[in-house]
């Protein structure tokens, strides 16, 4: 196995993409997007850390104040065209061109994007469908696309093994799969991740069920942060190897805290993903000074029984689909917050990365009431029955994650292990195909350490010895620190398959390994 399967993951994105516009019987609608440019780099200067604050404002809306009944673009990002007319294809087109992209500074930076747009055009699909994707590398770099959470071909998969190459610059290269699993996915680079995605190299996608639930707005929404230095220039990832990056600027659909207008009663789902590097987000939702719940309706993997929940962790990779009734609103604005997470507890061998927003509640998505109110009727979330997995009490394997010192550079960052080794020296695992298996992770360290598992899925049956609030299908989930998980799989997507720690740094830094499923 050559050591450029080096992860080239994921970290910087965000997006909005809706449909609350679009017909609810299936019919998709498609906006392009365009725009190109030239880079060069700054690095010159230091990074901000006296004015944090600042960059929680809520006081920009030119680009983030949408009236989704008036936009034919309701929410700013566009949807990537389909130029097929079949009724099971998808075919689109992707192109990774270098930028100059604003983040909301009025300093534009050197970034990297598809079609244009930080974030990149939504793919939308339905389960069964066959997505083409046809994709040109223009950057100054070899890339791959990675489709995060979808099972496709282990060759589709984006990474960078033994007989699968990478996309060389100025190169092509045509993906094809099925997709079978309704769900919020996402799809960034998996080669020199932790710059591509920085620069902008994200975007969502969503596989609809064949039957989709009623709600007449659903809105894509995903979260990040960018850590940007005193005159608005990105700071490079060589200054935050190994302890993970926290940013100082967050994005929601790559700008700040927009607000998005609907009508009085709309319901909406908001589909959730953190495409952060190192940041948790722990979403609440506020109504005036009182804090509402929402109802989480699906988890990576599609839809689950509806769970209200008063606040919501998402760890970076992980998605979540949460429903908002708003006639149950007696205001005129519902906010989507974040609250302050540790993600390193005390004890460990050193501090975790020092968080701009420590200790402060940051707003990420405001939802304003306006117009005459609408009556629409609540959608029925039909969760379909977990399939379940009779797995043999014994466990196949069980994972030991810890902190270690990672001395490469000439520097001192913690990152972590698995089974007491980094890549490329942990040992491959092999499993049959089809074969139900039950694994165990525990975390020895003191950090959040968010496991993703490629080509796969899982049920996550026990959370430090208790079932979990929400069930449902997972391919990444977070193993808290002096924690454990016990896991269910059925292992039935085979070939060679990464592993890793989702904070992108620490998998940069040796924290991912392999499996392999084995057709019989």
């Amino acid at each position: 196995m050559q050591s450029r399967l080096l992860f080239g993951l994921l970290t910087t994105a965000a997006l909005l993409a809706s449909s609350c516009s679009e017909p609810s019987d299936g019919t998709m609608k498609h906006d392009p997007g365009g725009m190109s440019g030239d880079t060069t780099t700054n690095m010159a200067d230091t990074p901000s850390s006296s004015d944090t604050n600042a960059f929680a404002d809520d006081d920009v809306k030119s680009e983030a104040d949408v009236d989704v009944a008036a936009a034919a673009d309701p929410c700013g990002v566009p949807t990537a065209v389909d130029r097929n007319d079949e009724a099971q294809i998808v075919e689109v087109d992707l192109r990774a061109a270098p930028i100059q992209w604003d983040p909301g500074t009025g300093v534009p930076i050197d970034a990297y994007a598809y079609n244009g747009t930080i974030p990149g055009p939504l793919i939308k699909a339905r389960v069964g469908d066959t997505v083409r994707v046809h994709f040109t590398n223009d950057l100054p770099e070899e890339t791959t696309i990675h489709w995060h959470g979808l099972r496709v071909p282990a060759a589709m998969d984006g990474v960078v093994h033994e007989g699968t190459k990478a996309i060389p610059a100025g190169g092509t290269f045509e993906y094809e799969f099925v997709v079978n699993d309704p769900g919020f996915f996402w799809y960034h680079p998996h080669l020199n991740t932790a710059s591509q995605v920085e620069r902008g190299l994200y975007a969502p996608f969503l596989v609809e069920p064949a039957v989709a639930p009623g709600a007449s707005c659903t809105l894509p929404l995903v979260l990040d942060d960018i850590l940007l230095r005193n005159s608005g220039s990105l700071v490079p990832g060589i200054e935050t190897k190994g302890d993970g990056r926290l940013g100082n600027r967050l994005l929601s659909n790559g700008v700040t805290s927009p607000l998005v207008k609907l009508p009085p009663g709309t319901q909406v789902v908001l589909h959730l993903v953190n495409a952060a590097n190192a940041r948790y987000f722990d979403l609440a939702l506020r109504e005036g000074l009182s804090a509402t719940s929402m109802t989480v309706v699906a988890t990576d993997g599609g839809p689950v029984s509806p769970q209200v929940v008063d606040h919501l962790v998402i760890a970076p990779g992980d998605r979540y689909s949460v429903y908002i009734n708003t006639s149950q609103t007696t205001g005129n604005s519902l906010f989507l917050e974040t609250r302050p997470f540790e993600l390193h507890e005390p004890g460990g061998m050193m501090d975790g990365p020092a968080d701009p927003f420590e200790g402060q509640t940051v707003p990420i998505l405001t939802l304003g009431l306006v117009g005459d109110p609408v009556d629409e009727p609540v959608p029925e979330f039909m969760a379909t029955p977990l399939e379940t997995i009779s797995a043999p009490q014994s466990v196949a394997h069980g994972w030991v994650i810890d902190d270690v010192m990672d001395h490469s550079g000439g520097g001192m960052t913690m990152t972590g292990s698995i089974d007491g080794e980094t890549w490329p020296n942990v040992p491959v695992l092999s499993f049959q195909l089809d074969t139900p298996v039950r694994l165990t992770l525990r975390n020895d360290g003191y950090m959040h350490h968010p496991f993703h598992i490629h080509g796969q899925r899982f049920l996550v049956v026990d959370v430090n010895g208790a079932q979990p609030a929400v069930v449902g299908w997972e391919d990444t989930v977070d193993l808290p620190p002096r924690g454990s998980l016990t896991l269910l799989s059925r292992m039935d997507n085979p070939g060679m398959w990464m592993y890793h720690c989702h904070i992108l740094e620490h998998a940069e830094s040796g924290m991912m390994a392999e499996l392999h499923v084995v057709d019989k």
